[in-house]
């Protein structure tokens, strides 16, 4: 394993490649009662989702209670709690601004 590609260094000290900042990216939004909304972006699609069924699977406390969803406009839903605790996939486009 290189220090590229290390995920067992602090997020802080891990060297990433360069990644275009403008063109179509994959939001995971993480809503949960109990902490901030937070998300990660996502160049790749199913890697999107993949994450955002792992973290529904880590905070979903009852089975019972995971849900997947298909809902028009988002890539990917699923709810994890009775409380209503989801985490969604949306798909935008992030543009140069035109005063660049």
């Amino acid at each position: 394993m290189n220090e590229e590609t290390d995920n067992r260094k602090p997020e802080a000290e891990r060297r990433l490649a360069p990644v275009s900042l403008f063109g179509d990216v994959y939001v995971v939004v993480i809503e949960d009662r109990h902490c901030d909304t937070s998300v990660e972006v996502w160049t790749d699609r199913e890697a999107a989702i993949a994450s955002a069924r792992a973290l529904a699977k880590e905070y979903c406390r009852h089975q019972d209670d995971y849900h997947e969803e298909t809902i028009q406009g988002w890539e990917f839903y699923v709810r994890y709690s009775c409380e209503g605790d989801s985490t969604r996939v949306v798909k935008t486009t992030v543009r140069q601004s035109p005063n660049h």
